[in-house]
């Protein structure tokens, strides 16, 4: 028994696929990401895309500034730190290292609330490749 068939985000269940349909999509998945190249992405895109990228550092670093930044940033250090087998996350502007699950934390406490727009965004550029 696989130890990730109760997942909700990995079960195929969940999305209504077979198991071979879902394997089918992993596929198309890699195939795509294995043949991507940059050159193959309009000047447009690649332009927004930097600028975006250049917009969420920017987002970041405010955010990151915040008492409520700081507050769940020492949380997540104090009690959300990877463990010996597990890699650290660094946080932004900080440098100490947490868990997957505290560096998740940290995004949506600190920049979700001021990225608000940069999500529809995102969702522009896909739609534009």
């Amino acid at each position: 028994m696989d130890k990730h068939e109760n997942s909700p985000a990995i079960n195929s269940k969940s999305a209504g696929l077979s198991k071979s349909a879902a394997n089918e999509q992993s596929a198309a998945v890699l195939t795509f990401l294995h043949s991507f190249s940059l050159s193959d992405v309009p000047d447009k895109v690649v332009t927004h895309s930097r600028y975006l990228m250049l917009d969420l550092q920017g987002v970041a670093a405010a955010g990151r500034q915040t008492k409520t930044a700081n507050i769940i940033c020492d949380y997540a250090a104090g009690f959300m730190g990877a463990g010996r087998k597990q890699p650290a996350m660094p946080i932004l502007f900080d440098g100490r290292g947490v868990s997957t699950a505290g560096a998740a934390l940290l995004k949506q406490a600190c920049l979700a609330p001021a990225s608000e727009g940069l999500e529809s965004d995102w969702q522009q550029l896909l739609f534009a490749l």
